[in-house]
C-alpha cells in the first residue's frame, strides 16, 4: 500500500508538472537574458545603448491577439552532425518566431513582403525546433547597426537508399542493435524461467542482461532523434550511460561474489538466497545513482567546451559532454581493474586448491 500511494504522488506531481509547463514556449536565446551580441561575442547590455532582446511571435501584433508565455532558455546550439549558420532579418531573409517556439526561416523571391503577408505556400521556408537556432540582438560596432540575428544548425541534406552514410546509420547499426536486444532477452529470459538456473549467479546475468538491453535500446532512440529532438537525445544518451555503467558494476558485484565465495571454507555450487540479491541490489543501485548524478551534474554544469572562448555565448549540449562520458566510464575503468584481481586471485585460489572432497575437486577443474 505504500509504494502504491507513493506511485500515485508520482504520477500526480508529473501531471501537474506537465500541465504547469505545458502553458509555457520554450524560446532559445543566444546570450543570457542581460546581454546581447556584439561583434559575435555576449556584451552586458548596460555597456551598450540598446535594450535586451524579447521575441515577437507570428500574429501577436493584431488587436486582441494572444501573446503565449514564453521561457527563454539561454545557449547557441551544439549541432552534432552539422554545422552552424548565422541567418540575419533583412528584405531576403525572414526569421518568424511561431506560436509553440518555433523558428520559421523563410527565403523570399521578393523583397517587398511584409511580416504580415507571409506564406507558406508562395515562400519557401524551413522550421528549427527548440535546441536547434538561438535567437538574439546583435549590433554591429564598426557601423552601428541592429541586427536579428540567429544562429541555427543546418539541415543535413541527403539521405536515403543512395546514401552510404545512411545505410550505415540507420539501416544496419540499428539492425545490429536490435539483434544485440534479442540476444540479451533470450540469455536473461533463460535465466529466470528455468529453476536449475535460479541461483545468485543466475540473478546477476539476469540482471546485466537487461541493463546491457536498455543500453542498446536507448542507443537506438538517439540514432533517430539525434536530429529531430534535443531532449530525446540527451535524455537517450543518459540513459545508455546508466545502464552501462550499471551492467559494469552488476559485472563487479559478480566477480567479487565468485571471489567470495572461492575464498569461503564452506564453497557451494549453488546458493539460492534471494536476501543476500537484495543485499547486492541495494549497493549495486545505491552506487549506480550516486555516480549518475554526480556525472549529469557535471555535464550540465562544469562541462565547458574548450573550443569555446570565455567572452563567447555559452553553448547547451544535446549529449554527454566529454567530461559526463568520463565521469561514467572513470568507473566502468576501476570496475575492470577489480575484476581482473578477482579473476587472478581466484585462478590463483584454485591452483592451490587441494582435492580434498568432491565440491573442490570439481571447482578446480571447472
Amino acid at each position: 500500500l505504500l509504494i502504491i500511494f507513493k506511485t500515485m504522488l508520482v504520477l500526480l506531481l508529473l501531471i501537474f508538472l506537465e500541465n504547469s509547463y505545458s502553458r509555457e514556449v520554450f524560446v532559445q536565446k543566444c546570450c543570457e537574458d542581460y546581454e546581447i551580441m556584439v561583434d559575435n561575442k555576449c556584451t552586458f547590455t548596460n555597456e551598450t545603448n540598446q535594450e535586451s532582446w524579447t521575441p515577437v511571435f507570428q500574429g501577436v501584433r493584431q488587436v486582441g491577439a494572444h501573446v503565449p508565455k514564453y521561457r527563454l532558455v539561454t545557449g547557441i546550439p551544439v549541432c552534432v552532425m552539422t554545422q552552424q549558420w548565422p541567418i540575419y532579418h533583412n528584405s531576403t531573409d525572414r526569421l518568424v518566431m511561431l506560436a509553440d517556439g518555433t523558428l520559421r526561416h523563410y527565403t523570399l523571391q521578393e523583397a517587398d513582403i511584409s511580416d504580415e503577408d507571409l506564406s507558406d505556400e508562395n515562400n519557401l521556408s524551413n522550421d528549427y525546433k527548440q535546441g536547434f537556432y538561438c535567437r538574439d540582438k546583435k549590433v554591429d560596432s564598426r557601423s552601428g547597426q541592429v541586427l536579428d540575428v540567429a544562429i541555427v544548425c543546418v539541415p543535413k541534406v541527403g539521405g536515403g537508399w543512395h546514401d552510404a552514410d545512411w545505410r550505415m546509420r540507420k539501416l544496419l547499426d540499428p539492425t545490429l542493435h536490435f539483434i544485440c536486444i534479442v540476444a540479451y532477452l533470450t540469455v536473461s529470459i533463460v535465466h529466470f524461467v528455468l529453476p536449475q538456473l535460479r541461483d545468485m549467479v543466475g540473478n546477476i546475468m539476469t540482471t546485466v542482461c537487461i541493463c546491457l538491453a536498455v543500453s542498446q535500446a536507448a542507443d537506438i532512440v538517439s540514432i533517430f532523434t539525434e536530429l529531430h529532438s534535443p531532449m530525446s537525445f540527451i535524455t537517450a544518451d543518459i540513459v545508455m550511460f546508466v545502464s552501462l555503467l550499471a551492467a559494469f558494476l552488476w559485472l563487479s558485484s559478480l566477480g567479487f561474489y565468485i571471489w567470495k565465495t572461492f575464498r569461503s571454507r564452506n564453497v557451494f555450487l549453488r546458493i539460492t538466497d534471494g536476501r543476500k540479491y537484495c543485499y547486492y541490489s541495494y549497493g549495486v543501485w545505491s552506487l549506480t545513482i550516486v555516480i549518475s548524478i554526480i556525472a549529469i551534474f557535471a555535464h550540465f554544469i562544469l562541462d565547458i567546451p574548450a573550443t569555446k572562448a570565455a567572452s563567447e555565448p555559452s553553448a547547451q549540449g544535446t549529449a554527454i559532454g566529454w567530461l559526463g562520458i568520463a565521469m561514467f566510464f572513470l568507473p566502468i575503468g576501476f570496475t575492470i581493474l577489480l575484476n581482473t584481481y578477482f579473476c587472478l586471485s581466484t585462478l590463483q585460489i584454485m591452483s592451490n586448491m587441494a582435492s580434498c572432497g568432491r565440491i573442490h575437486h570439481k571447482l578446480k577443474y571447472l
